[in-house]
């Protein structure tokens, strides 16, 4: 599964930068390349986040909403669905790279189901345990997912108090 995927992202990736298959000698090595890349910095949890995205997009008619920009410039939403005091439903959109993709959609993962108490209990480290290998220079990414959602639950708090 994961295999087939890498390969697809791959292939992707490569279609991005104008590398077409069939049309450059060495493209499977450089395919290759890309996914020793890939699982050299990502645990296999991080790629499935990632290329999955399972929660990624708006939510429409969500009960909550916060958007922030982190300071490496990525910007990430988190929209949330709550009844009866539990988080039933989250999405959320990042601008970033392949590493936000992973750590919202790690935290949106975390947070289905849970109170905002917990929410609010939620870290940086815990995320980055979850999603295991991961590149030291995108940790912050993880800040940025648990911040945004954090701010969520505030944004979900305040619009309650105000419907008294």
């Amino acid at each position: 599964m994961i295999s087939q995927a890498l390969n697809n992202y791959a292939d992707e990736a490569l279609k991005r930068m104008g590398v077409l298959a069939g049309k450059i000698e060495g493209y499977e090595e450089l395919r290759k390349k890309v996914i020793a890349g890939l699982r050299k910095n990502y645990s296999d949890t991080a790629i499935r986040c990632f290329i999955e995205k399972k929660n990624y997009g708006a939510l429409p008619d969500s009960d909550a909403y916060a958007r922030l920009t982190g300071p490496c410039g990525d910007t990430m939403e988190f929209y949330l669905k709550v009844r009866g005091g539990q988080i039933k439903k989250v999405s959320f959109t990042t601008d970033g790279c392949e590493s936000s993709v992973a750590c919202g959609q790690m935290v949106s993962e975390e947070i289905t189901g849970r109170s905002a108490e917990e929410v609010m209990e939620l870290t940086q480290k815990k995320i980055l345990a979850a999603i295991g290998k991961f590149p030291e220079e995108s940790f912050h990414c993880a800040l940025l997912a648990v911040n945004t959602a954090k701010a969520a639950v505030r944004n979900y708090r305040e619009r309650k108090n105000d419907k008294g």
